[in-house]
């Protein structure tokens, strides 16, 4: 994922993705656009995630546990 250097969007919504969400995606700069939604993720929000520049952001449907990680009021880019 950390060579993934032009990466603007993902979208890994309604499928049957489990497991935690990888703290290496904060690596991804360039991505602006990324879902989640609808998936079995689970666990906390990463703190590396803070470092995306990303504009939209959707998690919803999930059972991610735990609070927004406090670097995420960081986040300047994120509309939604």
């Amino acid at each position: 994922w950390e060579s993934m250097n032009y990466l603007i969007a993902l979208d890994l919504s309604s499928n049957s993705l489990t497991g935690s969400l990888p703290p290496s995606w904060g690596n991804i700069t360039t991505l602006e656009n990324m879902a989640i939604a609808n998936t079995l993720v689970n666990g906390t929000l990463p703190p590396s995630w803070s470092a995306l520049d990303v504009q939209e952001l959707d998690l919803r449907n999930n059972s991610i546990s735990g609070s927004l990680p406090e670097s995420w009021a960081d986040m300047d880019s994120l509309l939604r």
